[in-house]
């Protein structure tokens, strides 16, 4: 009936249109706890039949431009989850000007005023939201079972290169629930494989991010955890089991209990993982012998997280919360390495087997206090935040290798192990501002961290059945970091122009002290990192881009650190204390056809490129260590199709066409001119079967490519799962099969400095995977405040 009233006075007041000069039409959009609402729809319609449609902008702004004077408007606003607003808009006749400036709009919630109403949408496991990859895992049966690394893994365009992730060659740095995390190569791997992605609603990659975010990484993955959004007590129970080799198993329980006023929240996950590792090595020293290696191992881990927080709204400016968090792991390390010297000729060959046994166990405690409070009635915001937390690692290794000679008698053994704790301690805090502008917004903040490093190996070997130090292995390093950053960003919509630009300044500071040895290394540098963003929306479908962004890679903690990690008689990685930064720049032009396709060219130079390298050593041993190589250069051609063909099915498919070059010069020689194409295609298929039933199906295809000093063959993976939801959506049950023809194998070849060597490493990929999760108590609360700890980003720098 309201909507036939609307018509009835539209054209009643229709004969009192006139015409007139054009005017522009302005106004702002909020919900009612006044929070500026973007994104929301705007519907314009004149007496003349002519009807406009725009969407508000990042502070619930919106303006009509170019409009004929009309008598009367009808205007229509709406977004997902509020009741939308009709009204009337009249001009008298006799007004001359030419902007109309309209009353705040406060949209109300459709939860709060239509209970009894359930409103539905289709949620597509890979979605394109305009510079957004958005990959819902909780709506993904084939994240079934998985960590939390591989979910990440199945987004198109990211790979994963000897332990380091990527999207579209692009370096990526991993943010969880809007705060960044800095570990990098195995570390990271580790971190996020002890992880369930059950537990986790989205995962979303900005592929071109502001200078708000830190300038580590080409591109962020920010990975967000179940919340729940209304107003009493609720909680979810999740429970999984997977079957390999072994069995592992998860479980997690989260509690939410939100007033008008205060939200207090934990969640407690454990996750027991057991695999296993099958690699293999044929390094060639010549014509006559190859040093070949086989080796076993068995990972086993316990994981248990526990998180507790606390956010309260003072006023209706005013904000503090506070968040702690524990991390307990444990992990058992044992295998098998079975080293044989082949000589040419030889009747039988000399062998060495080593058995290793270790733990490592993890202890991290941390807190954040927060502090956010509006300054003003233009929505100015000021927010703190401190962070302090303690990295404790404990690590023990015990290695026993046996000597047999060519006859394959034994004639030797040598028993030594290692204790090398790691403490670090870590201090961090920022202040951000932001200021509400009539086009956009005005951001600028300071950030500051302070770290400190302290691990001290101990070496011992067995002589006359007692344990002796071994002094020249035995090491103490404490590394010291400094780093201090300010920022400033402007965003801003002019017509149909977005632009998003700002700039970034770091300053670092570095003091490596090497106890042992009396030695000390310092190094300052500072670096400028400009960040740029153009959209043009030439219409509703045709969106068109170009960026650039300047970045830098940090090592990992762990790769500064100069000691020495046994793994054959033939082979042990040490680290680097001289390793630099990584420097890139990344170049992007983009188009986007009608939210569903869309086209990317990316070029990316990246200076003192971050690398594995290998050195070959006296006696034949194998040095494996990070280094920096002179450059890289990336070209990558990408095409991202998100669409459904029938009402059940979703398909997501991306293909992406690359070019890569590595140099390394030395003494004005170019030692690596390693260059190739390289391609990669993901299809993910998802089905909607009816009656609570869901499937996915999902494919990826990595052809032959080189990166660095690597020449990588081919990797093919695919992935199948199965979901049906019970009790209105409350309770999910899911299952899966993961690498089913168990395919997934990394194999790659290395000729560089007289290192001439190919690998297979085959780590466990092929599970069966059932979790049951169920939801109870109210199933919309208000989410938990959204904070950045600043902290996370050393943490994920740690070995």
């Amino acid at each position: 009936m309201r909507k036939i009233n609307l018509i009835s006075s539209l054209f009643f007041l229709s004969a009192l249109s006139v015409n007139a000069q054009s005017i522009t039409i302005k106004g702002k959009v909020y919900a009612k706890n006044k929070q500026p609402l973007p994104s929301v729809s705007i519907t314009l319609k004149g007496t003349s039949g002519k009807q406009r449609s725009i969407v508000s902008k990042t502070q619930g702004d919106f303006e009509f431009v170019n409009l004929d004077k009309e008598t009367v408007y009808a205007l229509r606003i709406s977004h997902v989850g509020y009741i939308a607003i009709d009204t009337i808009i009249t001009t008298p006749i006799a007004d001359t000007s030419k902007v109309l400036m309209l009353k705040s709009m406060y949209l109300e919630e459709q939860a709060q005023q239509m209970a009894e109403v359930n409103i539905k949408s289709k949620v597509k496991v890979i979605e394109l939201r305009g510079d957004k990859v958005i990959f819902n895992v909780s709506k993904s049966p084939v994240a079934t079972g998985k960590t939390l690394y591989d979910a990440i893994k199945q987004i198109p365009g990211v790979f994963e290169q000897n332990g380091s992730l990527s999207f579209q060659g692009n370096k990526i740095s991993i943010y969880i629930d809007g705060r960044q995390n800095y570990l990098s190569g195995a570390e990271l791997k580790l971190y996020l494989q002890s992880q369930p992605a059950s537990s986790v609603d989205l995962i979303e990659v900005l592929p071109h991010p502001s200078a708000k975010y830190d300038a580590q990484g080409g591109s962020v993955v920010n990975i967000k955890s179940m919340v729940n959004k209304n107003y009493g007590t609720n909680g979810t129970i999740l429970i999984g089991g997977g079957q390999g080799r072994y069995f592992q198993n998860n479980q997690g329980l989260a509690l939410n209990y939100r007033n008008k006023a205060v939200n207090v929240y934990g969640s407690y996950n454990h996750l027991h993982s057991k695999k296993y590792a099958d690699n293999y090595s044929d390094r060639v020293l010549g014509p006559a012998l190859n040093i070949i290696n086989d080796e076993k191992r068995k990972l086993t881990s316990e994981g248990h997280m526990l998180k507790a927080g606390l956010d309260w709204d003072i006023n209706k400016n005013n904000t503090v919360g506070v968040l702690l968090k524990t991390n307990f792991t444990d992990l058992n390390k044992s295998w098998n390495s079975a080293t044989r010297l082949k000589y040419a000729g030889a009747s039988s060959d000399s062998t060495s087997l080593v058995n290793t046994n270790g733990n490592n166990s993890y202890v991290v405690p941390s807190v954040n206090v927060y502090y956010k409070s509006v300054l003003d009635t233009a929505n100015r915001t000021l927010t703190f935040n401190f962070d302090y937390f303690k990295y404790d690692k404990s690590s023990g290794n015990e290695y026993i290798t046996d000597f047999y000679d060519t006859q394959g008698i034994a004639y030797n053994q040598t028993k030594f192990r290692d204790n090398s704790p790691t403490i670090n301690n870590v201090y961090a805090a920022a202040l951000d501002f932001s200021n509400p502008l009539k086009n956009g917004s005005f951001e600028a903040g300071i950030k500051s961290y302070i770290t400190k490093t302290d691990n001290n190996t101990v070496w011992e070997t067995i002589n006359n059945n007692s344990w002796n130090y071994d002094p020249s292995r035995s090491n103490h390093f404490i590394y010291k970091e400094f780093i201090n950053a300010v920022y400033a960003n402007y965003m801003a919509t002019f017509k149909k122009i977005n632009l998003t630009a700002g700039l970034r300044y770091e300053l670092t500071h570095t003091e490596g002290n090497l106890a042992t040895q009396g030695i000390t290394n310092k190094r300052n540098y500072s670096n400028l990192f400009p960040s740029i963003s153009l959209g043009y929306n030439a219409s509703a479908k045709h969106v068109f881009g170009i960026s650039y962004r300047k970045s830098i890679q940090r090592f990992g903690l762990d790769v500064v650190n100069p000691f020495i990690f046994y793994k054959n008689p033939y082979e042990y990685y040490q680290g680097n204390p001289n390793i630099k930064p990584e420097i890139s720049h990344s170049l992007s032009l983009s188009y986007t056809y009608n939210r569903f396709m869309s086209f990317n060219l990316n070029y990316i130079k990246a200076d003192d490129a971050l690398a594995p390298v290998y050195f070959k050593g006296n006696n034949n041993i194998l040095i494996s260590s990070q280094d920096n190589l002179s450059n890289s250069k990336t070209f990558y051609f990408s095409n991202s199709v998100y669409t459904s063909p029938k009402e059940f099915w979703d398909i997501s498919l991306s293909n992406m066409v690359g070019f890569i070059q590595f140099n390394q010069y030395v003494d004005g020689a170019n030692l690596l001119n390693n260059s190739n194409w390289i391609y990669q295609g993901n299809l993910s298929n998802s089905f909607n079967m009816g009656k609570g039933f869901s499937s996915e199906l999902t494919v990826m295809y990595l052809s032959p490519f080189s990166q660095g000093i690597y020449e990588t063959k081919n990797l093919f993976q695919m992935d199948l799962g199965l979901s049906k939801s019970l009790f209105d959506n409350k309770a999910n049950i899911r299952c899966s099969v993961s690498d089913i023809f168990n395919t997934f194998s990394t194999r790659y070849n290395v000729n560089y400095q007289g290192v001439n060597a190919y690998y297979r490493q085959k780590d466990e990929s092929r599970f069966f995977n059932l979790s049951l999760s169920y939801k109870f108590g109210n199933s919309n609360v208000k989410r938990s405040k959204t904070r950045n700890i600043n902290s996370d980003e050393i943490r994920n720098r740690m070995n």
